[in-house]
């Protein structure tokens, strides 16, 4: 190698020396378990209830929710978590879901107005 390759090697080196220690240093992920990240809405124990089917809505600041173990209901509750910190208070609470077969199922829109859920009822006749 002559003394010009080693010349525009060591340049070279040096401009990518120079070039790493402006980028960023890698984004680090949060920690998905740190305190006052997640939040939770916890069941009546009169009531128990277990969520079978779950959508964010209205612009992901709800969630839309139904349930058709235990006690059949539909749950709107807000995405944000309660601002003591406690487990997140029902927005509206729809027990309706009485003598539904199967499972229940939400979707949500960009509204508040566009909750939907779909449930199966027995016929009159059929009773």
């Amino acid at each position: 190698m002559s003394l010009c390759e080693c010349g525009a090697s060591a340049i070279r080196l040096a401009l990518a020396a120079v070039l790493a220690s402006w980028l960023p240093a890698p984004a680090q992920a949060p920690d998905p378990f740190a305190p006052r990240l997640r939040w939770s809405h916890a069941a009546q124990p009169a009531q128990p209830w277990l969520p079978s089917s779950t959508v964010f809505a209205g612009a992901d600041g709800l969630v839309w929710a139904a349930g058709s173990i235990g006690s059949p209901r539909l749950a709107l509750l807000p995405a944000a978590e309660d601002a003591g910190g406690g487990p997140a208070s029902p927005l509206a609470v729809d027990a309706s879901l009485a003598g539904a077969l199967g499972t229940v199922t939400v979707a949500g829109g960009e509204t508040p107005a566009a909750l939907f859920s779909c449930a199966q009822f027995p016929s009159p006749d059929a009773l």
